[in-house]
């Protein structure tokens, strides 16, 4: 996968490679809070914090028969909120609705949470930090 500028910029912050990325495809199916991942979406590349919803975890059913995933997008960040959170956050699977509803919200930026349609998720990587 291509690295768009952007997130090119995130990738080397916390030193994270290509290969690093191209070797952790995955299935929508296994993303859980706190995984980091990198998609395509309406032509888009996201890098994204995957989170939870209220009385949902990350994946769930919508009323429309579409499976979501809720996370927050990381592109829009200063470097400084990401070298605090990400560090926190990363493969917290323990991270409650309140949480995010009130803390990572307020962070992150209310702007920055996204649910998306995981039929419409294109080229999804795990990112996996070192360290």
């Amino acid at each position: 996968m291509r690295i768009d500028t952007k997130n090119q910029e995130i990738f080397n912050y916390f030193n994270i490679t290509d290969a690093e990325a191209s070797r952790a495809a995955k299935s929508t199916g296994y993303l859980q809070p706190g995984d980091l991942v990198l998609f395509q979406y309406s032509g888009q590349q996201r890098f994204c914090f995957v989170t939870r919803t209220k009385n949902r975890q990350s994946l769930w059913l919508s009323s429309r028969g579409n499976t979501l995933v809720a996370c927050f997008q990381l592109q829009n960040l200063s470097s400084e909120t990401m070298e605090i959170l990400i560090p926190k956050l990363y493969k917290n699977r323990k991270i409650t609705y309140q949480q995010t509803k009130k803390g990572l919200t307020m962070l992150f930026g209310e702007n920055n949470f996204r649910t998306f349609n995981t039929l419409k998720i294109a080229d999804l990587y795990e990112i996996t930090l070192n360290g």
